[in-house]
C-alpha cells in the first residue's frame, strides 16, 4: 500500500512538473534591439513614406526622412515573422506579434528612406527580413541595387548590402557589400536565388574597418553565405540607414520585400538573430 502511493505521489508530481513545463520558443532569450520596424499599421498598398515608416517603427517618435520620392515603396501583406523574440525599452515583442512587409517596386530606380542614428556609435547591425526582387541573366550584368545602406559622419566612408547582378560570373545574381575606403569597392558575393527569402545581417564596424554581409535560410536559419568588405578604419560615427535602393538597377515587374527589419547600435550584436549572436568586439 505504502509503495502504491509513493508511486501516486511520484506519479503527480511528474504531471505538475509537465504543467507548469516551458518549450524552447517560449524559453528563448528575446534580443534586445534599439529599433523594429514591423510596419503593424497602415492599409496594403498605401505608399510608404516618411510619415508610413515613422508610425510603423518601434520606438514611436522615430524621425524618418525620404531623401528620393520616387515612390518606389507600398505596404504588402504580412510574409514572413521574427526568427526569434525581441524586445525595445524593455518591452518584449514574440514571434507572433503582427507584420507587414515593404514592397519596393524594382522598375522604379533610387528611392530610399532614411532614419538617423543617435551619435556615439561606431558600430551597427542592421538585420530582417529580405525577399530577392530582380532576376538574374547576363542581359542584367552590372545592374546594381543598395537594399541597404549605413552612413557615416564623413559622408564618405559607408557600407551597404547589396545586388550585384554578375559579381560572381555572368548572370549571376548576387549580394554583397559595397564600400568606400577611399574608392569604391566589393566584397565577394553570395549567389541568391531571385523569390526567395532570407534573413539578412549587416554588420558596420567604423572603428575595424570593416562591413559584413550574412544571410540564412528562410526554414532552417542555416548559414547560407558571409561575406566581409574593406573600410577606411576611421572610427568616426554611425550616422544613418537608408533602406530601399539607393542605386540605379531597374526591372520593371520585379518586387523586392522587406519585413521586420531590426537596427542594434547599443550592443551591435552580430548575428543578430536567428541565433541571437553575441556582442560585437
Amino acid at each position: 500500500m505504502k509503495r502504491a502511493i509513493l508511486v501516486l505521489i511520484l506519479l503527480l508530481q511528474l504531471a505538475l512538473a509537465g504543467c507548469g513545463g516551458t518549450s524552447a520558443s517560449e524559453a528563448q532569450t528575446a534580443v534586445p534591439v534599439d529599433i523594429f520596424i514591423p510596419m503593424n499599421t497602415g492599409s496594403v498598398g498605401n505608399t510608404v513614406s516618411a510619415a508610413t515608416m515613422a508610425a510603423g517603427t518601434i520606438p514611436g517618435g522615430s524621425s524618418w526622412t525620404e531623401p528620393y520620392t520616387t515612390g518606389a515603396m507600398s505596404l504588402a501583406a504580412h510574409r514572413n515573422s521574427l526568427p526569434g523574440p525581441i524586445s525595445v525599452g524593455g518591452t518584449t515583442y514574440p514571434t507572433s506579434i503582427s507584420s507587414q512587409s515593404i514592397a519596393y517596386n524594382n522598375g522604379v530606380v533610387h528611392d530610399t528612406l532614411q532614419i538617423a542614428i543617435p551619435s556615439g556609435h561606431q558600430k551597427v547591425t542592421v538585420a530582417g527580413w529580405v525577399t530577392i526582387g530582380p532576376a538574374g541573366g547576363s542581359s542584367n550584368n552590372g545592374q546594381l541595387y543598395d537594399y541597404w545602406v549605413i552612413g557615416g559622419t564623413s559622408g564618405i566612408n559607408y557600407a551597404t548590402m547589396s545586388i550585384d547582378i554578375g559579381l560572381g560570373s555572368s548572370g549571376e545574381l548576387d549580394i554583397n557589400s559595397e564600400t568606400h575606403p577611399g574608392s569604391t569597392e566589393h566584397s565577394a558575393p553570395i549567389q541568391v536565388v531571385s523569390g526567395t527569402t532570407y534573413w539578412a545581417n549587416l554588420h558596420v564596424d567604423f572603428i575595424a574597418g570593416q562591413s559584413t554581409v550574412a544571410l540564412y535560410d528562410a526554414t532552417t536559419l542555416a548559414q547560407v553565405g558571409l561575406v566581409t568588405g574593406t573600410m577606411t578604419a576611421s572610427g568616426e560615427d554611425v550616422v544613418d540607414l537608408q533602406i530601399g535602393n539607393q542605386e540605379y538597377g531597374a526591372q520593371s515587374g520585379q518586387t523586392t520585400y522587406f519585413e521586420n527589419i531590426l537596427v542594434d547600435y547599443t550592443n551591435a550584436v552580430f548575428p543578430l538573430l536567428p541565433s541571437g549572436g553575441s556582442q560585437s568586439q
